[in-house]
């Protein structure tokens, strides 16, 4: 139920999971933070930027994959169900941050 060693996981793929993940991120704080806030933009970003949303969704979708295969060594066939979980899981967790009404 765990790595046996950390020669255990893929590095490889480990480190193209975290990458795509910060990417996912950074297109998160600059589309909810750094526009609205800092840069003062009035147009709505799906006008200013349309080409945020789908190099978000690839970057996610390739963390998902990597993370996948990650995992693939410790848990084996349950890797796609837990990863699917857990990202479940950090895509409603945002339902928790205050945003003002």
């Amino acid at each position: 139920w765990g790595f046996n060693s950390p020669s255990n996981a893929n590095r490889w793929a480990l480190n193209v999971a975290v990458v795509s993940l910060a990417v996912v991120f950074g297109i998160f704080v600059y589309l909810a933070v750094w526009l609205p806030f800092i840069a003062r933009v009035s147009v709505p970003w799906e006008i200013y930027c349309p080409n945020m949303i789908p190099a978000a969704t690839g970057a996610s979708a390739v963390s998902f994959v990597s993370f996948i295969i990650t995992f693939w060594p410790a848990w084996g066939f349950l890797s796609p169900l837990f990863v699917s979980v857990i990202t479940i899981g950090a895509i409603f967790s945002t339902a928790f941050i205050p945003w003002p009404c």
